[in-house]
C-alpha cells in the first residue's frame, strides 16, 4: 500500500537531547539520509515535549484526530499497515 492511498499524514516526532537519544543535529543528518520522502520528521527538544504526548517509552505511537486530540497512545513499533487499519476506525 502506498501513502497515496490514504487520507492521513504520518509524522515522526523525535525527542532530542534526552538520555540515549540522538542530539538534534545528529538526528537531522540521519533523517536526511533516509529515503522516506513522504514522511515528515519533527523534533522536540528535551523531556518537556514527551510529557505533552505522554511518552514513556521509545518508540511510542501517538495518533491525533483532526482536532489535535490524542486518539491513540501506544508504545511499540507500528507497521504502516497497522496505522492504516487503525485510521479506518477513527473519525
Amino acid at each position: 500500500m502506498s501513502t497515496e492511498d490514504v487520507d492521513f499524514e504520518v509524522m515522526y516526532i523525535v525527542s532530542t537531547e534526552v538520555p540515549r537519544e540522538m542530539g538534534r543535529e545528529e538526528f537531522v543528518k540521519w533523517a536526511n539520509e533516509l529515503e522516506y520522502k513522504n514522511i515528515k520528521f519533527y523534533t522536540i527538544e528535551g523531556a518537556d515535549g514527551l510529557k505533552e504526548f505522554s511518552v514513556r517509552a521509545f518508540p511510542t505511537n501517538v495518533i491525533l484526530n483532526t482536532k489535535g486530540e490524542i486518539v491513540l497512545n501506544q508504545p511499540g513499533l507500528f507497521k504502516f499497515e497497522q496505522v492504516v487499519d487503525f485510521m479506518k476506525k477513527v473519525d
